[in-house]
């Protein structure tokens, strides 16, 4: 009777005295035992009321209160069982895990209490078997939620225990499904659980019995499917080359995902009917358990729900070569009509937050597989299916079943999620290599949405024009879609779109009068003809209606704010090497709305705006004749507007006008006025002091865009105070101005070269200013990598003008620091630039500013690169800069031995990556060697012949594979090495000597 008391207490907040619910525990524990089933039944309620209120039950009391559990598990009888499971999950729940992992070791085990529970069963699952799975579940929650990585061994023993019990629960068709619904949920909450604990990174064989038991359980409870009981599925086979290095639109998924889906397993289980109903009643206690209020469908939907969270779960734990393989099996199956794949299960799936979460798990498998769905091809002559044609398919049904989809559709949450899966198919659909007519299927159930009143969709429906535009191969079918006139019909609608979409807004606000729907109907279409002959006006009907819809949606303030930011971002796509007409053919209408729309109050708006100009800026007509007349019409309209965001208050805007001055082109920046060019540099001069970093750095980028203009080189005082503006930015805190500022060093170091070979130009005092520049790239040359691989091109260009001057320069540190780059490091784009370096200073008079010793710093080094690099394009311009000297003194035996070499190992590739290099690399050795060839010195022939006279004949199939394919302005260093080679015939004076010319004339003879 005290326990009943105690238990209808309100446990609603935690306990005041907790060391008197302790002790009382202590006591209960020694006096109830495992024979009274009433007491045990009030007792563990108790423990539950206690645990659940957040008493903290630690240290002995946790382990006597455990330990009476466990005994009463044991020894009570199987009624007792239920309350008791019960209270061993709440204590699960709460308890240290060092002890936990130990106790649920021993009870799972093969003689394990907890394990016979949960394989016990006659005939079909119980009460029991689910609330002792449910133990198993509280412990993996526990783990989950404190980061804790548990034994492989533990794993192991929880997963074969889980996958048998999920087989037992999914095979069975009629028994007590208000069991088998719940048993399965837990089932797959658990493998989830197991997933994410890096269950698979030890076990990868479990991918396939996991991925069998979701095929099965996703259509649970889907009419015209029966259940199925799950088969292990294995992996086709993929015979292709996977992307090396970081993927594309890379971004930081998993923790994200990781995080999300503990959410939505919190979510999940909080809404387990055991859970639910501790608090007041046991489930036993009741003659209606909380299982029996759901209705089937309901409880089937719950099992897709796990399933396809545990799906979602190896989509991102796995490689994304791994789960591709299961593709045809789990994600499109293209065998028949009832196929068990997601695809099939989403036009058929009668609930709309399952389609909604079921189209984000797709979009999520696309976005991994893009990589391979590249490889898609379809042909007319194959006579048997390739791997490639297997892709295509693949993604011609995705395209069919999207698209039926958008077309049925009415719930608007899942038209969004649809919107956002067609926008991952497109980036990943290479369409270019598949047969016309994919994209028209699709797009016409897209374009519908663009001018929705949800903004919500049409954001998403905007997205999808922007992954069309933004596709690398633009196909004549893609191209007629964007380019489809803007017709008068259209634009009516549209109007009558927002104006609905207004009166939608206007109807939630409480103070407004309820207006009649059928009133509202009236005086629209009443008003139709006016607003719309208004938007008429303001409408080319030559403009493609794409263009159309972001003017409109940019100029119109009462558009929310997202869907004019992707407007702005589809324009901004627009701009494409294939479709770029689109935008230039009426870039004056273009650039009046994002001018206005840059100077709007709404910073979001006018950057992106300003980006947009920027990228029109930069993206000029390919037809010359339009480019000026383009380009003059575009900075008469946006110069002013321009300057004025350069004294904005909003740092991102200070930094987006800086890029826009510095796209401005030789063309445009001849014919301004000198007030207006004036005040450019100077704005840009003073964003350099600006306090904030991203601003600094834009104008760095964007002066070091102007000094390339062939007009500024005549520009001395902008020259001088550009260097010494680049000097204290090589040193400024910030590692974005330290990258911007090293690559307008190297633009500025170009400059110079130009300006000191122009002799009709005033020259500059390069003794001033030299050593301070040569100072700051050195030291830059140690900076961050990128850093350095914009301040190598500049370091050599320096320490070449350091010849010029008479001011007397040691450029060994920057002789040093160009072969350490070269030699070592991760990076190779910084170490090929250093080869660049080493090769253009080698190649103007090295002797007159390089060290004596020179030659045995810069040979070995460049010798060992082209040999035994990892990275061919390192190899090339190893292979460059050696080619680029005119005298190697002893070393020319030397540079034979390592050239053969090199194109010996040029046959290895080391990784599939490297081999599109191959070609140009092989070029460049034999170049190089018909360089040094024909400054081989009679005495070197004997002392190189040995070392190449076993690789001849290997050498004369590269050179004439080589001769070949090269173009004949490349072969005069051949002809100088022939020539060179016969004189030598003629004037050795040994016979030896004689013969060993002779051959290497006929291994550089031209073939026709």
């Amino acid at each position: 009777m005290c326990l009943t008391k105690l238990n209808d207490l309100k446990y609603f907040c935690s306990i005041r005295d907790n060391d008197v619910a302790m002790l009382l525990v202590n006591r209960l524990c020694m006096i109830i035992q495992a024979s009274d089933s009433a007491l045990i039944k009030n007792y563990c309620h108790f423990i539950i009321n206690l645990t659940q209120s957040g008493t903290n039950m630690s240290g002995r009391t946790y382990s006597t209160c455990k330990k009476w559990i466990l005994q009463g598990l044991e020894f009570a009888t199987p009624e007792s069982r239920k309350p008791i499971l019960l209270a061993l999950k709440n204590i699960i729940e709460i308890g240290p895990l060092d002890v936990i992992c130990q106790d649920m070791m021993s009870l799972l085990e093969d003689k394990g209490f907890l394990r016979t529970l949960v394989t016990q069963r006659n005939s079909e699952l119980t009460e029991i078997n689910l609330l002792a799975i449910n133990c198993i579940e509280a412990f993996i929650l526990n783990v989950e939620q404190n980061n804790i990585t548990i034994t492989p061994k533990l794993k192991m023993i929880i997963k074969e225990l889980i996958y048998s019990t999920a087989l037992s629960s999914l095979e069975k068709d009629n028994c007590n499904q208000l069991y088998y619904y719940n048993i399965t949920c837990s089932c797959l909450r658990i493998l989830r659980y197991l997933v994410l604990n890096k269950l698979l990174n030890e076990d990868p064989n479990s991918i396939g019995e996991i991925c069998g038991l979701i095929q099965s359980s996703m259509f649970y409870g889907i009419s015209g499917y029966s259940n199925l009981k799950p088969k292990l599925l294995r992996p086709a086979l993929l015979n292709i080359p996977e992307r090396i290095g970081p993927p594309l639109h890379s971004r930081n998924i998993q923790s994200t995902t990781k995080l999300r889906m503990k959410k939505a397993t919190n979510k999940s289980t909080l809404n387990n009917s055991y859970e639910a109903t501790v608090m007041n009643k046991f489930s036993s206690d009741s003659e209606t358990s909380d299982t029996e209020i759901i209705s089937p469908d309901r409880a089937s939907s719950r099992v897709r729900i796990e399933a396809i969270y545990l799906l979602h779960t190896i989509i991102h734990e796995i490689p994304c070569r791994d789960m591709f393989g299961y593709w045809s099996q789990i994600i499109v199956d293209t065998s028949g009509v009832h196929t068990r794949a997601l695809v099939t299960l989403i036009n058929n799936e009668p609930v709309s937050k399952l389609r909604q979460l079921e189209l984000g798990t797709l979009a999520e498998a696309i976005h991994g597989a893009r990589t391979f769905l590249a490889y898609a091809e379809e042909s007319d002559h194959s006579t048997f299916l390739t791997f490639f044609g297997a892709v295509s398919i693949m993604i011609r049904e995705l395209h069919n079943a999207l698209s039926l989809l958008l077309r049925t559709e009415k719930n608007v949450a899942v038209i969004i999620h649809a919107l956002k899966c067609v926008t991952a198919l497109i980036h990943a659909t290479p369409y270019a290599r598949l047969k016309p007519q994919l994209a028209v299927k699709l797009i016409p159930y897209c374009k519908i949405y663009i001018s929705h009143t949800d903004p919500t969709i049409r954001v998403a429906a905007l997205s999808v024009f922007e992954a069309l535009s933004s596709i690398d191969k633009c196909t004549p079918e893609i191209l007629s879609i964007l380019n489809e006139k803007c017709k008068k019909t259209f634009i009516r609608n549209e109007v009558l779109t927002f104006t609905m979409q207004s009166v939608t807004i206007n109807n939630h606000d409480p103070d407004v009068e309820e207006v009649d729907v059928a009133d509202v109907n009236k005086c629209l279409y009443k008003n139709e003809e006016c607003k719309s002959a208004d938007y008429e006006k303001s409408c080319d009907i030559d403009i493609c209606f794409l263009l159309q819809i972001c003017l409109n949606n940019i100029s119109n303030k009462m558009v929310q704010v997202p869907v004019r930011l992707q407007s702005l971002k589809l324009l901004g796509a627009l701009i494409n090497d294939d479709m770029q007409h689109l935008v230039f053919n009426h870039i004056e209408l273009t650039t009046q709305h994002l001018i206005e729309a840059s100077q709007e109050a709404e910073p979001q708006v006018a950057l992106h705006s300003c980006r947009v100009i920027e990228k029109i800026s930069s993206r000029c007509p390919a037809d010359l004749s339009l480019k000026e007349l383009v380009l003059i019409k575009l900075w008469n309209m946006i110069y002013e507007p321009i300057i004025s965001l350069t004294q904005s208050p909003h740092t991102n805007l200070r930094e987006v006008a800086c890029d826009c001055l510095g796209t401005i082109k030789n063309e445009i920046f001849s014919q301004l006025s000198s007030n207006k060019s004036i005040v450019i540099i100077t704005k840009l001069l003073g964003a350099v002091k600006d306090e904030e970093s991203a601003v600094r750095a834009a104008s760095l980028r964007a002066l070091g865009m102007l000094v390339t203009l062939p007009i500024i080189e005549e520009n001395t005082e902008f020259i001088i105070n550009l260097i010494d503006i680049v000097c204290l930015a090589l040193e400024d805190d910030n590692l974005g101005v330290r990258i911007k500022a090293a690559w307008a060093l190297a633009n500025l170091s170009d400059c110079l070269i130009k300006h000191t070979n122009n002799n009709d130009m005033e020259p500059l005092p390069l003794e001033s200013y030299l050593k301070n520049l040569y100072r700051v790239s050195v030291k830059a040359a140690r900076d961050n990598n990128k850093v350095k691989c914009n301040v190598l091109r500049g370091v050599g260009n320096i320490i070449h003008l350091c010849k010029d001057v008479e001011t007397l320069i040691d450029v060994s540190e920057g002789l040093q620091a160009l072969i350490s780059c070269a030699t070592t490091g991760n990076d190779m784009k910084v170490r090929w630039n250093a080869c660049r370096s080493l090769g253009f200073i080698m190649s103007y008079a090295p002797e007159s500013i390089l060290p004596p010793d020179w030659r045995d710093k810069i040979f070995p080094a460049l010798c060992d690169l082209i040999c035994h690099s990892p990275n061919f394009k390192v190899r090339t311009n190893a292979a460059w800069a050696l080619a680029a000297c005119n005298f190697y003194g002893k070393y020319v035996p030397f540079l034979w031995k390592s050239i053969v070499m090199a194109l010996d190992n040029s046959q290895h590739v080391p990784n599939f990556v490297e081999y599109p290099h191959r070609e140009a690399l092989v070029q460049q050795l034999c170049l190089a060697l018909g360089h040094v060839a024909a400054r081989t010195n009679l005495s070197d022939l004997q002392i190189l012949w040995p070392e190449i006279k076993d690789h001849v004949q290997d050498v004369a199939i590269h050179i004439k594979h080589f001769q070949e394919r090269v173009l004949p302005e490349k072969t005069d260093e051949f002809m100088a090495a022939k020539l060179q080679m016969k004189t030598y015939v003629e004037i050795a004076s040994t016979s030896n000597e004689r013969k060993i010319a002779e051959i290497l004339s006929d291994l550089f003879e031209l073939t026709n």
